[in-house]
């Protein structure tokens, strides 16, 4: 098994090691066969950590390796072209969050949702998803969800070009007015579903 590192800056930037030590803020990523298993994250001296879990560990033998710290846990696997990450956010060994996010084929995450700790199902109106277009290296639309999973209000550079940006979004009441053919064009938008049609 080869392992390797690299640096990071708070962006995600690339960074040399001797940046680095000129920086209260960073990252130091650890990969194994080339695959990112562990990133430690410093933050004016705070240190936390996300870790990849492998298919041969469980939750609680990560924590127990780990003990009292801040840890991200993440869970990925494959759905059709997409891939899911489910990320459980500890806190001295207290789960404090759980979230759910999907990737498209192009990495995109296009869909974030927090899920109820205990149940795992999702909380419908904390989902957010963005629309990428082709070519396009930052979304173009995100958007926002009710309770029951109904579309509440959407923001992005599409919004910015219109005469809503002062407001800063488009909420479902207008959303027919500025982009009628938004959700007949992509319907995955419409309400806060986690997976696309037809996705397996």
């Amino acid at each position: 098994m080869a392992n390797s590192m690299s640096y990071t800056n708070s962006f995600g930037e690339p960074i040399t090691k001797q940046q680095l030590e000129k920086l209260k803020d960073y990252n130091i990523n650890y990969y194994e066969d080339s695959v990112l298993s562990k990133i430690e994250r410093y933050e004016i001296g705070d240190v936390s950590y996300s870790v990849y879990l492998k298919e041969t560990e469980d939750l609680h033998s990560i924590l127990d390796d780990f003990g009292l710290v801040d840890i991200e846990i993440i869970k990925s696997s494959s759905a059709g072209t997409f891939k899911v990450e489910e990320r459980y956010w500890f806190i001295n060994k207290i789960l404090r969050e759980r979230s759910k996010v999907l990737f498209d084929i192009s990495s995109n995450d296009i869909c974030s949702q927090v899920l109820d700790n205990e149940t795992g199902l999702p909380l419908l109106d904390t989902t957010e998803k963005y629309l990428f277009t082709s070519g396009e290296d930052i979304y173009s639309l995100g958007f926002e969800y009710n309770l029951d999973g109904s579309f509440k209000r959407t923001w992005g550079a599409w919004v910015e070009n219109t005469d809503q940006r002062q407001r800063g979004y488009i909420g479902s009441e207008k959303i027919d007015l500025y982009f009628p053919n938004l959700f007949i064009e992509h319907p995955y938008y419409q309400d806060a579903y986690f997976f696309p049609e037809n996705t397996l």
